[in-house]
Parts: C-alpha cells; structure tokens; sequence
C-alpha cells in the first residue's frame, strides 16, 4: 500500500496535466463524498477505488473492470455534475496506468474515456443557460444625483457553482466540435486534446484565408496575406569580384534606403512580413519595419557553402530574412519551421528556392513576393525582372 501511494506524492507538474488538457485537483479527487449517495457517485468511486491503489499492481483485470464501470457511468450521465465526475475520474485512471507502467490497451482505455467525457461535457455545457455575470444594471438615481447600479437578479447556476474553470469549459466545447477524424485521433491516443484544438484552429484560419470570396476582396484592396521582399539595396559588387573590364555596378538596378521605404508593402490586416537582407543593411531592415509598423518576431538565417571573408574579419556565409507581422497571422503549421537553414548558392542575389518552399507550407492565403526575380510557385511577383 505504501509503495503505490508513493506515486501520487508529488505536484501538478509531475501529473503531466500538460498532456490531459485539463486543470483538476488531483486530492479533491480522493476526498470523501460529503452529499447523499447516487448510484452514480458509486459508480465513479468505485472507478476512482483502482486509481487510490485499492486495486494492485498485478491486477490489471481488475483495473479494466474500474474502467468499464466508469465508461457505463458516462452512458448514463445526464448533468453537467455526473459527466464531470466520469471525466475526472478517467483523469486520475490515466494518471495512475502512466505511473504504474501499464500496458498501452490500459493507457488507451482512460485516454478514450477521458475524450469520450470531455466531449460530452462539451456539448450539455454548449446548450445550458449562460449566466447574466455581475456587471451592474442601472436603476435610476441615488440621492447625490449620480446613477444608482445594482448587480442583475440573476439565479442561473455559474461555472464556479459546478466546480469547472472558463479553461475547462472553453475546452471541452472545442472538443465537441471536433471533427470526426481528429476526435478519432484523440480517442486512439495519437493526438493530444491540445494539439486537436490547435489544428482545428489551423483548419479554420486556412479555410478562411483560402477563401475564394476573400481572395477576390483582397485582390480587389490589392493586398496579401503573406508578403517576402526582396529590395534591391544600394550596394555595388565587391571589389575583388571586379573583372577587366567590368564595372562596379551590379546586373539590375538599386534603390536608395528612402526609395524602398517610400514604396510600402500591401499588407492585409494580418500579414506574415519576411524582408531580406545582408550583413551589412540589417540595421536598415530593422528601421523599415518600425516605419511600415511591422512588429518584429525574428530574423531567419541562410547558411550558405562559403562565402567572401575580408582580411581581418571573420567570412559573410549567411544572409537574413527578417521577420515580423502585421496584426495577428497564424501560421498552419510549424513543424520543420527553424529560424536557420542550409540552402546551396545561386546567381548574384538569388534567394533559396527552399525558403519559399517553406513560406509557402507554413501560411495560407494570397502571397507575393516584391521585387522579384523569378516566378514561384503560390506567390505572385512584383518587381522589374518578375518572368
């Protein structure tokens, strides 16, 4: 007995509730039922008997039948109060088979009941009477002439009267509005609560953005959703570069730093920004962003094979795609998103095709590229030399 009431000795951390996605006092669990008993309240308690180590390690039948009582108990939950009771306890079940090292299907069970409950949840909470809340209603005037505010009669049952946070709520509805397939993924384990909102969230940034009406109406204003510049900076070819009889001017034509402030980009309302830059302008691209009011994230870097090393100084092997926004844009994905990446050369001030590649992955929406070189793929150019 003692060896298992060891694992609940720790904090919040230690339970992993960043993996549950739900916020719950793992003591009050275990805490005596203070009202009269329901066949219900024994139903969970007796789910909640296998999580207190009542049941041993070696049992794990036993724990299954603990598991299957509670599932039942859900089948007939019909309140916010006995569906939350069902949940935590699968919580606790899902602690406990973690703790005790049990089997994947044991594992499974609880994470299936926990979906199968939250979602549940999720969907009574969607349709009970919203309370009024505590702003106050005015009722004429007191006696100093100044408006008298008395909080609203209000009798509806809040979220604190039944022991669930703003946090648990907005979570469980989220999680009735699950698609089928990601609630599936839930359910199996393979996604956590968490990560199924946030795609979901995705989902619907990336429907909206591609939009064929929105597309039509940002067109229309002439701005975009994603937007890589590419200015030519007034820079001339490095002196060692410089062959008989070639000048020092570069292949395509430069700007002056006020030139490329005065043409500004057309942003939409919540645009992902990346301006690139060299060694040497960084400062100035920091400078334009303040000025076109981009919010600066961070600075992506181009590791490149080799490059000129001036005597004295250490080699220029890399060049900058600052990074900033407007607004609140949301990225679709961030997996294999680093900051730094390796990409080969290619003609003078070419950029990695990579890059875009990637741009293009991660964001939706309209996008284009300023002062571009080349055509791309997803990306409309603008520029001189855009083929």
């Amino acid at each position: 007995m003692k060896k298992q009431d060891e694992r609940w000795e720790g904090n919040a951390e230690d339970a992993e509730f960043g993996d549950t996605g739900i916020d719950i006092d793992v003591d009050s669990l275990f805490a005596e039922p203070k009202k009269e008993r329901t066949a219900m309240d024994a139903a969970v308690e007796s789910s909640l008997n296998a999580v207190r180590g009542i049941v041993g390690d070696e049992d794990h039948d036993q724990y299954l039948v603990e598991v299957t009582t509670a599932t039942n108990a859900l089948a007939r939950a019909h309140t916010i109060a006995e569906t939350k009771q069902v949940m935590d306890a699968a919580v606790a079940a899902e602690i406990f088979a973690k703790r005790a090292g049990m089997s994947d299907e044991h594992l499974k069970m609880a994470i299936d009941l926990k979906a199968l409950a939250m979602r549940k949840l999720g969907k009574i909470l969607a349709v009970t009477e919203k309370a009024k809340g505590t702003r106050g209603q005015l009722h004429g005037k007191d006696s100093s002439g100044s408006a008298r505010e008395e909080p609203p009669e209000d009798t509806t049952t809040t979220l604190a009267d039944l022991g669930i946070s703003k946090k648990l709520s907005s979570q469980a509805q989220k999680i009735a509005n699950l698609n089928e397939e990601l609630f599936e993924e839930v359910r199996k384990g393979e996604l956590t609560i968490s990560a199924a909102i946030r795609e979901t969230k995705r989902d619907g940034v990336r429907s909206k953005l591609e939009d064929i009406s929105t597309k039509e109406a940002k067109a229309l204003e002439g701005v975009y959703d994603v937007v890589v510049i590419d200015p030519p900076w007034p820079v001339k070819k490095i002196e060692r570069d410089v062959r008989p009889n070639q000048t020092e001017q570069l292949d395509y034509p430069t700007m002056t730093l006020d030139e490329i402030e005065a043409i500004k980009p057309p942003f939409a309302d919540d645009c992902h920004v990346w301006l690139w830059t060299t060694h040497r302008f960084l400062p100035a691209a920091l400078i334009l962003f303040n000025r076109w009011g981009v919010k600066y994230v961070g600075t992506f870097v181009w590791h490149k094979p080799g490059g000129f090393q001036p005597i004295g100084l250490p080699q220029y092997n890399c060049e900058f795609a600052v990074y900033g926004r407007i607004g609140s844009p949301t990225f679709i994905d961030t997996k294999a998103l680093p900051m730094c990446f390796n990409a080969g050369r290619g003609r003078h001030s070419e950029k990695p095709a990579e890059f875009y590649e990637m741009v293009a992955r991660v964001t939706a929406g309209r996008r284009v590229e300023m002062y571009s070189r080349d055509a791309r793929d997803g990306f409309d150019a603008w520029g001189n030399e855009a083929q």
